[in-house]
């Protein structure tokens, strides 16, 4: 009679297909998880950069205005960059680069003059394009950041 080795006992030489396809699923999911996490992590970053650079940009232009009683029109990152003690301020800026303010997403930071609307003055402001980069229509606008109006 021959000898027979129990079942049991024969061992195996590898992973099944099952196995293998659960490791994969489960690594997929995984990397769905970071990927999604880290796409908001970046986009909050920028974000807060873009507010930064805004609040620096307010008080740059409020150090101006104590020695220019007219606001900048249109140059203002000219007329920033000749004053002594805000051009200090704008060489700090993440975003300054090539001799312009970028936002945090990479698109130049524009300032709108101060305007009069029936007597009244309201203050200048800048504007980010925001996550789109595009600015100019009314659809694109809903995307654009605006820092706090300043008092000419």
């Amino acid at each position: 009679m021959a000898y027979r080795v129990p079942r049991t006992i024969i061992r195996r030489r590898g992973f099944t297909l099952i196995e293998i396809m659960v490791v994969v699923a489960i690594i997929v999911i995984l990397i769905g998880i970071v990927v999604a996490v880290g796409s908001y992590v970046k986009g909050s970053s920028q974000l807060k950069q873009t507010t930064t650079t805004f609040a620096a940009l307010e008080g740059a232009m409020q150090d101006y205005l104590k020695d220019n009683p007219e606001p900048p029109p249109t140059k203002w990152f000219v007329a920033l960059k000749s004053d002594a003690k805000t051009a200090a301020t704008l060489e700090t800026l993440p975003g300054y680069k090539n001799g312009q303010i970028l936002d945090g997403y990479g698109s130049p930071i524009v300032y709108v003059p101060s305007t009069t609307v029936n007597g009244t003055v309201k203050g200048g402001y800048f504007v980010s394009p925001g996550p789109d980069g595009r600015m100019g229509n009314a659809a694109d606008d809903k995307d654009n950041l605006f820092s706090k109006p300043i008092a000419p």
